[in-house]
């Protein structure tokens, strides 16, 4: 899962890398060429570049899913989220397949979601 947000009033970019990504295999490799293109385009250092944030590193699916479903505005969030192996498009939009692992599971948790949600009622 990965969505990057861009806060240009606090000068951070948030990535929203979830516990389990392959990400963060290569997260140093990464830091490291943001930092070498901090220097190449600014090599004195006079320009503050945004700093790197990861505020769900230690957070599953299941946990964000929950999460958002408590709230009213995540579960407006939550029913446009999909993952998808093999979306298919229809006219300008993609659609997930349903079919796929990431469709099953994605699905799982939703309804798994529900359940919590209906539990902390």
């Amino acid at each position: 899962m990965q969505v990057v947000h861009t806060n240009v009033e606090y000068q951070n970019v948030i990535f929203g890398y979830i516990q389990k990504d392959d990400f963060w295999h290569i997260r140093r490799e990464f830091e490291d060429a943001y930092k070498n293109l901090q220097y190449v385009v600014n090599p004195c250092d006079d320009i503050k570049w945004p700093t790197l944030k990861y505020p769900f590193e230690w957070k599953s699916k299941q946990d964000l899913v929950n999460e958002l479903s408590a709230h009213k505005v995540g579960k407006l969030i939550l029913g446009q989220i999909w993952t998808c192996e093999m979306p298919h498009d229809e006219g300008f939009e993609s659609l997930p397949c349903g079919v796929c692992n990431p469709c099953k599971k994605l699905k799982e948790l939703k309804i798994a979601a529900v359940c919590y949600f209906l539990t902390l009622s």
